[in-house]
């Protein structure tokens, strides 16, 4: 562990130190938990002075915050710091996608509304890709300081930013190998669309197929890697358009190490640069298969 919780402490610095090989996923690792711990103090400096933070209606219907593009801001350019030649592409603020080279994507707070409300159910989603490989991932949670990431294809670390006295600890995410007599956990994230779907949980819960059924909306990044952590499932409609890059490989990279899937409702996977409609997201298994078979109730 004492590698990460060096690439950590070195991430904590005030400033970001020129890239020394880009190559090196460890670099990008450096600069991803660098970024993401900027971000997380100008978050917790205005957590409870929300009212005072301008915002704004963007095309589709979403909210959108001058913090947000701040937050861009620091981010694009602390990268052209660190790594002139990479790309940037960001929620608020777009960028470049093109899928060759080194691009850097982010969303500052995936989950606004649940920002603007109040809630904590909101994180900070953003990763490093070379020719559309994740190299490194990264979801930080300031409500609650967890902070969950993954270099390249190793194991998914979990760590929690700590205060003055707390010292500095890292653990692996579990890698869930359910047996078929533990209970299922199902996330349904509310929807118009989802209400009828969400009776036929109910009627699996009222059997008893399901243990726990409940039905949380936020930052969809942080209530998937909830469900690695915990191994539960999430379900998401996903009615807005077309997913962005930003959107579902951060914690689709993360979640894959501790033996999830995400897939369709034809059970295929998820086209994480380009996904449209229903998906689920949970350990692998015959309970996964279960789930699967209910989603024509999903529209």
């Amino acid at each position: 562990m004492e590698k990460y919780l060096q690439l950590i402490r070195e991430g904590f610095a005030k400033e970001i130190d020129p890239c020394k090989d880009p190559e090196m996923q460890e670099e990008w690792a450096r600069f991803g938990i660098f970024v993401a711990h900027h971000l997380y103090q100008m978050i917790r400096k205005w957590r409870f002075r929300i009212d005072a933070i301008d915002e704004a209606e963007k095309a589709d219907g979403s909210p959108t915050t001058a913090l947000e593009l701040e937050m861009e801001h620091f981010a694009k350019s602390a990268l052209e710091r660190f790594h002139a030649p990479a790309q940037f592409l960001g929620e608020e603020s777009g960028g470049d996608a093109d899928t060759s080279g080194f691009l850097f994507v982010i969303d500052p707070i995936d989950g606004t509304r649940s920002f603007l409300s109040g809630f904590e159910t909101y994180s900070i989603t953003l990763s490093v890709l070379k020719n559309r490989v994740p190299l490194f991932s990264l979801v930080c949670v300031p409500s609650s300081s967890d902070v969950y990431f993954r270099i390249g294809s190793g194991q998914s670390m979990l760590f929690q930013i700590p205060t003055a006295d707390q010292p500095l600890e890292v653990y692996k995410m579990p890698l869930f190998q359910r047996s078929e007599d533990q209970p299922i956990l199902v996330n349904l994230h509310p929807s118009v669309e989802s209400l009828p779907y969400l009776e036929r949980l109910f009627d699996l819960w009222y059997q008893g197929d399901i243990s726990l059924l409940k039905s949380v909306s936020g930052s969809p990044s942080l209530l998937m890697v909830e469900a690695a952590k915990t191994g539960t499932f999430y379900v998401n409609s996903w009615k807005t358009g077309p997913t962005r890059p930003y959107d579902l490989i951060p914690a689709l990279h993360i979640v894959e190490a501790s033996n999830c899937l995400a897939l369709r409702r034809d059970g295929e996977q998820v086209d994480v640069w380009n996904h449209q409609g229903v998906y689920i997201v949970g350990p692998r298994g015959k309970r996964l298969d279960m789930l699967l078979k209910t989603m024509p109730y999903l529209h």
